[in-house]
């Protein structure tokens, strides 16, 4: 059977406007688009959601995607985020139907990769979005192309479930902040509806469950180790006060970021190098 396809015209331009704050950039665009049509394939098919990249074409060879891949997350509202790695962004996407769309990525942070791997998935990111000129959706998989471009998506990833390492944790005073302590740190969702990690020193376990975008968590038992560094105790402290709190969670991409019932976040979780 031939493959339904649909082709889009992207125009993608960076804009400035990083916004840095301890190290760790705060991104995300407040406005939506004047979204127009939602960008649709033959037979209904829609580019919406997230995506994560798979593979992306590098001097005429099929790179695979970086063991943290980049992500899309195309909104129906007229927003747009993602990641590429180690660096996120946010943007608007806006259609005037048919194959016509256009994106603006905007905020985007400037973390340094920390692997030639991830770094050049970046820059083929950067570069390569910015060229692109059609996206074509064939049996689930999204295509970026352009001329010497090529960026390949697969859908997904949704809901909680997986295994995270702890890139951010709200340290009580209502900020997120990260810091070499929270490498030790890990939480995984699995799908029996247990909850499981490292704290820092100690191993933990519970139980969560999920309602559309809420979560809790609860339950928890934790092991006894004394910390012998200071600032991987006081981590620890501000990663186990951060649990209870959780009431929901979004993602943009990869990132998972769990918030109390205000909003606020508690901790940002990103996936586990396998």
């Amino acid at each position: 059977m031939t493959p339904r396809r649909s082709s889009l015209r992207f125009l993608l331009a960076f804009a400035a406007g990083v916004v840095l704050l301890g190290g760790v950039a705060a991104c995300g665009s407040e406005e939506g688009g004047t979204a127009g049509p939602v960008p649709t394939a033959r037979g209904g098919a829609t580019l919406t959601g997230p995506w994560t990249l798979v593979s992306y074409a590098r001097d005429g060879e099929t790179v695979e995607a970086a063991a943290r891949p980049a992500t899309l997350d195309v909104k129906d509202d007229g927003k747009l985020s993602g990641t590429t790695g180690c660096n996120s962004f946010a943007g608007t996407w806006t259609s005037s139907g048919g194959d016509a769309v256009s994106i603006v990525v905007g905020p985007m942070t400037r973390m340094a990769c920390t692997d030639e791997a991830t770094n050049a998935q970046e820059q083929a990111m950067i570069t390569g979005l910015a060229a692109v000129s059609v996206a074509t959706l064939e049996r689930g998989s999204l295509v970026l192309s352009g001329e010497g471009v090529r960026l390949n998506f697969e859908r997904g990833p949704q809901g909680v479930e997986g295994s995270y390492q702890v890139t951010g944790v709200n340290n009580g005073r209502d900020a997120v902040v990260g810091s070499a302590a929270n490498e030790a740190q890990s939480i995984e969702f699995s799908s029996d509806g247990t909850v499981s990690g490292n704290s820092g020193c100690n191993s933990f376990s519970g139980t969560y469950a999920t309602s559309g975008d809420q979560l809790s968590i609860a339950q928890l038992a934790v092991t006894q180790r004394a910390c012998a560094d200071p600032e991987v105790d006081a981590a620890e402290q501000q990663f186990l006060a951060a649990l209870p709190r959780v009431a929901t969670w979004d993602r943009s991409g990869q990132t998972l970021t769990l918030r109390d019932a205000d909003g606020a976040a508690q901790l940002v979780l990103v996936p586990a190098s396998s």
